[in-house]
């Protein structure tokens, strides 16, 4: 070979090498790209709060319906010996309007605040409304600001509150799953009847309170907090689930490795926001008895909500909605066994 050949050779060789090395400096920038691509996604997701960023309500007692029957409510108003207030969407279980005629006759200072309209009822509130007046006890509807009066809770002397998933109707003590927190901690019970009041004369009221969640203040925000933060698991129970950022929140729970269960009603129509979820790996079951009408999410066995609100839009941002955030051990034991009791006997939509 010519000393030409040689070395055209050697430049051929030489550029071989270097589009070699190129080639190969290539790839190990797009892995490094796409490591980095990686990493930086996992730092900008948005993190769990720490659990001790809830400051959660202390119960005194947790019931369960229908197990539990109406004797519990009974015994609460039964007990008033100065004030009773009653902010209740649905108020016709006869056996608990007479226990209110009782405590008016004996000198408690009754109050009763009504939801206009329920729907679904075909009679409404208007027993109640017409015994009351019979009665001289005073009752009005809800504040106007709202789209409804949904709330259930009940403020027994200004000491003590029953924050409720509940109506005071015969079939949330005999065919519904239900739970009702007995609240004695000085703080939260004077939020409940500052909240009362404030609906009563027409006023506005922030509770003070951040273990309660109260809509339109801060319910939203304080579930959304609350699913976002759970870790291991999320036990749902809803009678109601029709809001697109909630199933958002519960899809990106399950995609980030936390178990998510919901129970809902057995329904003819189901919401078309259940079978998504059922279709984007959330599991669901269907219960038919008792009825699913309880308003509850379960996290990491540590915390719990539980009332009024619905998850849906209008439950969360027009109406007024009383629930709480709690941590109490034998509340969360108890609506783990009740969530755990409807899952076995529910079906797979």
């Amino acid at each position: 070979m010519s000393a030409y050949g040689s070395a055209a050779e050697s430049v051929r060789g030489f550029v071989r090498e270097r589009r070699t090395s190129l080639v190969l400096a290539a790839c190990a920038l797009a892995a490094a790209a796409l490591v980095a691509r990686g990493l930086l996604s996992l730092v900008l997701a948005p993190a769990a709060p720490p659990a001790e960023a809830f400051e959660a309500v202390s119960v005194a007692r947790l019931w369960v319906e229908p197990d539990d029957g109406r004797a519990p409510v009974r015994r609460e108003i039964a007990s008033a010996r100065h004030t009773l207030d009653v902010a209740m969407y649905l108020f016709t279980d006869e056996p608990l309007i007479e226990e209110v005629e009782r405590a008016s006759r004996r000198g408690v200072r009754v109050r009763v605040l009504l939801e206009q309209a329920p729907l679904g009822a075909f009679d409404g509130n208007r027993r109640i409304e017409e015994r009351l007046d019979e009665l001289g006890i005073a009752w009005r509807y809800g504040h106007p600001a709202y789209r409804y009066t949904h709330e259930k809770v009940i403020v027994v002397d200004g000491e003590r509150a029953l924050v409720m998933t509940s109506n005071l109707t015969r079939s949330a003590f005999t065919s519904n799953r239900e739970y009702i927190a007995l609240v004695s901690s000085p703080r939260e019970v004077r939020d409940l009847a500052a909240l009362f009041e404030a609906d009563w004369l027409r006023t506005s009221y922030v509770p003070r309170s951040p273990g309660l969640v109260v809509s339109g203040d801060n319910s939203r925000g304080r579930l959304l907090a609350l699913i976002g933060s759970a870790h291991r698991e999320i036990e749902l129970e809803a009678e109601v689930l029709e809001d697109a950022r909630i199933e958002r929140a519960l899809v990106h729970a399950s995609r980030r490795g936390v178990r998510v269960r919901v129970i809902a009603p057995m329904e003819e129509d189901l919401a078309p926001e259940v079978r998504d979820l059922s279709r984007s790996g959330v599991r669901v079951r269907l219960v038919a008895s008792p009825y699913a009408h309880a308003k509850a999410i379960l996290v990491d066995g540590e915390r719990a909500y539980l009332g009024s609100v619905n998850f849906s839009a209008i439950s969360l941002d027009q109406n007024r909605e009383v629930g709480l955030i709690t941590d109490t051990p034998s509340a969360l034991r108890r609506l783990d066994a009740a969530f755990e009791e409807d899952w076995r006997s529910g079906t797979t939509p």
